[in-house]
């Protein structure tokens, strides 16, 4: 069951580190950052930060030890715009700790609601009243009833957590790994084996000699590996840092070495022109929104279908096609301009 499109107002769910698991529409809405941008980073990390370090100290207090927060805060949009909200949390209890927070701002605040939070999120008050509060302020209907704290953990996990994580499922894992890598050195042989076959291949189908292409590959780790202690996770997986490790690494070999080497192409200066227009694509796809970069790379680079883009990013078929459209145009703008 997948109720992520469902969900009115804003509504994040968030493990005990604060780490975002799932988020509405409306946090976007509200803040400028997409959902791909979202997923796995804590709140601070994008839109957060702006108030005193004793109003967080006391949040965490509470809400660490299971006692519901209401304030008003001030936080900045993605464009650097400040704003002040509402923002309720609701410390999500099983039997004997606290597993996670729900982040909510209705689309209404009104003194109602703030009683109704308060109600439904208390330390004693029954899964059901949180329920209802979620269905009737936020549109999350499941057609289950949370008689008990784990049903609603069970719910909210199926219905909003396990549909964002399939989608992204590459990059959260990526994260988890490179987290650890970062702790230890010798867990980066982790990504290492789960990416060395991608940027192996991304040589050999470029290049003639296989020698060659296997050096490459080593030393696009290489890098990686030295870059990991100041690395941190965009709204990619690692799969695409690494081959734009590779790109460069490419390019310079191209550079460098005489015409032969480059396979099926004996004219090095058509391959440059190539090579220095996809920089060019690459530079205008970097300012696209996030919603419609990552549709474009799903057609193009991935080869996924408008129909398969709309089921794993749960819009329609002619959201999609919108999205290619107004990223096509955009890309041809920006390249008519550097032309």
């Amino acid at each position: 069951m997948d109720l992520t499109n469902d969900i009115r107002g804003s509504v994040i769910l968030t493990d005990t580190e604060s780490r975002i698991l799932f988020a509405s529409r409306g946090v976007g809405e509200r803040t400028g950052f997409d959902l791909p941008e979202t997923i796995g980073r804590r709140p601070s990390e994008l839109w957060g930060g702006g108030m005193e370090r004793p109003f967080y100290a006391r949040m965490w207090r509470l809400i660490t030890k299971g006692v519901p927060f209401a304030e008003s805060v001030r936080n900045h949009r993605k464009n650097g715009d400040g704003f002040e909200t509402p923002l309720y949390i609701a410390p999500l209890r099983g039997e004997d700790d606290v597993w996670g927070y729900l982040a909510l701002q209705p689309d209404e605040d009104t003194a109602g609601f703030r009683e109704e939070f308060f109600q439904a999120s208390a330390a004693d008050a029954s899964p059901t009243r949180l329920q209802d509060l979620l269905e009737g302020r936020f549109g999350w209907k499941t057609g289950e009833r949370a008689e008990r704290r784990s049903t609603l953990f069970d719910l909210l996990a199926r219905t909003l957590v396990d549909p964002v994580r399939e989608r992204f499922h590459a990059r959260v894992e990526d994260a988890e790994l490179v987290r650890r890598a970062q702790g230890n050195s010798e867990a980066f042989s982790s990504l290492v084996a789960k990416y060395h076959g991608t940027v192996r291949r991304y040589f050999r189908h470029r290049l003639s000699d296989p020698e060659r292409a296997e050096d490459l590959a080593q030393e696009t780790f290489e890098r990686a590996f030295r870059a990991l202690p100041g690395f941190q996770m965009s709204n990619a997986s690692y799969q695409t840092y690494l081959l734009r490790i590779a790109h460069n690494l490419l390019v310079s070999e191209y550079r460098r070495a005489a015409p032969p080497i480059i396979a099926e192409e004996s004219d090095r200066q058509a391959w440059m022109t190539r090579l220095e227009a996809k920089d060019e694509v690459e530079r205008a796809m970097a300012e696209l929104e996030p919603g419609d970069r990552e549709t474009l790379q799903l057609f193009y680079g991935e080869g996924f279908s408008v129909r398969d883009i709309s089921r794993r990013l749960t819009i329609s078929e002619n959201a999609v096609k919108l999205r290619l459209s107004r990223a096509r145009r955009r890309i041809g703008e920006r390249m008519r301009r550097e032309g």
